[in-house]
């Protein structure tokens, strides 16, 4: 059976603008069927509507139901003990989180002067090989004097024997 968008857009609760934009979409519009220049609208393109659509929030008078006010006290006084029942639980699970998240800090704190430490160690370190690199050249140099000195000396000597 066909039918008219306005009849569509009763059915559904939802506007015939909403309709037609999605009927230009690449998946309603194999389904479209003209007459007369008019679009209808088969089951099954029907029924993809409806699952694909959002329906205003109408409620039909069938499914409301007459509440006493006192009921509905009791309900909000209900609900309202099981939101502070929820929000105090959440409060306590965000304390908890604050805790951790200051330990968290407190750690990476700790870190970060022992990464400096380190590399400051590392410094020193290269500095001290440095250091005890100039005290070999210098130690080489004096060594080399001496034997200098010694050769003279030795030579001197030598010359004299002869």
């Amino acid at each position: 059976m066909l039918k008219s968008i306005n009849n569509v857009s009763k059915e559904l609760g939802i506007s015939k603008a909403t309709i037609y934009k999605k009927l230009k979409e690449e998946k309603y519009k194999k389904l479209i069927i003209k007459e007369n220049n008019v679009i209808k609208i088969n089951e099954s393109l029907y029924e993809l509507l409806k699952a694909n659509t959002k329906r205003k929030n109408i409620e039909e008078v069938e499914n409301v139901e007459i509440v006493d006010k006192e009921e509905l006290n009791v309900v909000k006084v209900e609900e309202n003990m099981k939101e502070d029942n929820v929000v105090g639980i959440l409060l306590k699970q965000i304390e908890e989180k604050d805790i951790q998240i200051n330990r968290l800090h407190d750690l990476i704190e700790n870190n970060q002067i022992l990464i400096k430490n380190s590399q400051e160690r590392e410094k020193e370190k290269v500095n001290l090989e440095e250091h005890f690199k100039e005290i070999d050249k210098k130690l080489i140099e004096i060594r080399d004097r001496n034997r200098n000195k010694n050769n003279k000396l030795i030579k001197i000597f030598k010359i004299k024997k002869k």
